[in-house]
């Protein structure tokens, strides 16, 4: 059975190229797509544990334990114990991470418009409320309060 219409395909696909368009933006500056989001959340709340990270991204501990290890290798973050809880990391931008700020938020902002290409404001405005619907429809499930 073929899902032309099906909500699930297209939010796929669009992950899907989303994934291949990030991946392509990010490798010169030597940043893997997985860690993508985790260097993006950092800009936005830089003294952070990793595993308020993980929980923020929805992600096990394991995973953003990768990611960031992965950043840190390459220079753009630094993870270090916590002053009252050695067992806690925290993660902390570097001075390389910092520098390439504007050029990572121009490449996300770039995509934006590029999803949103030939939208009028109201298609844009009505896509935007209708995927953040849908989000807290996909939030509640996976939380168990539907």
């Amino acid at each position: 059975m073929r899902e032309r219409g099906s909500v699930r395909r297209y939010v796929a696909m669009i992950h899907r190229y989303a994934r291949i368009h990030f991946a392509a933006a990010m490798a010169p500056y030597g940043i893997p797509d997985s860690s993508f989001p985790f260097l993006m959340r950092l800009y936005h709340e830089e003294d952070v544990s990793q595993d308020d990270l993980a929980q923020f991204h929805h992600t096990d501990k394991a995973t953003a334990a990768r990611a960031l290890a992965k950043l840190e290798d390459a220079g753009f973050v630094t993870r270090t114990p916590d002053a009252d809880d050695r067992r806690i990391k925290r993660v902390r931008l570097t001075a390389k991470a910092k520098q390439i700020r504007p050029q990572l938020q121009a490449i996300l902002e770039d995509w934006s418009k590029a999803l949103t290409e030939g939208f009028t404001k109201e298609e844009q405005e009505m896509a935007l409320g209708l995927l953040q619907r849908m989000t807290e429809n996909a939030r509640r499930v996976v939380d168990g309060s539907e």
